[in-house]
């Protein structure tokens, strides 16, 4: 008798939404290149997933290299993400939208 392996645990960082998936993600523009790093836990206990992008607070530019890093990285479109909380902060929620479970497979593949 075949039996389905347990799906692993989700990243602390990630939600699966009705939508797709939330990821919480600490942002720290003007890095030398643009990636993801670590999870990063905050005072109150929540957890982000660090990403690095060389584009400047200014105008939207880290906010617009935030979208192209994870979109790249995830192999997924731009047009897929969006910022949903924290606009002109370090710290961001970030809604991709599709099947929630291809997504966290896609997610959890790059990390």
């Amino acid at each position: 008798m075949l039996t389905s392996c347990p799906e692993p645990p989700e990243p602390a960082f990630l939600t699966r939404t009705a939508s797709g998936v939330k990821l919480f993600v600490r942002v720290t523009p003007k890095s030398s290149k643009n990636s993801l790093g670590e999870t990063f836990t905050d005072a109150d206990g929540k957890c982000y997933l660090k990403v690095a992008v060389s584009a400047p607070p200014a105008d939207g530019a880290a906010n617009a290299a935030l979208i192209k890093t994870l979109a790249k990285t995830f192999a997924l479109p731009p047009g897929a993400f969006s910022i949903i909380s924290g606009l002109s902060s370090r710290k961001k929620v970030v809604l991709i939208t599709g099947d929630d479970k291809v997504l966290r497979n896609a997610i959890c593949a790059k990390l």
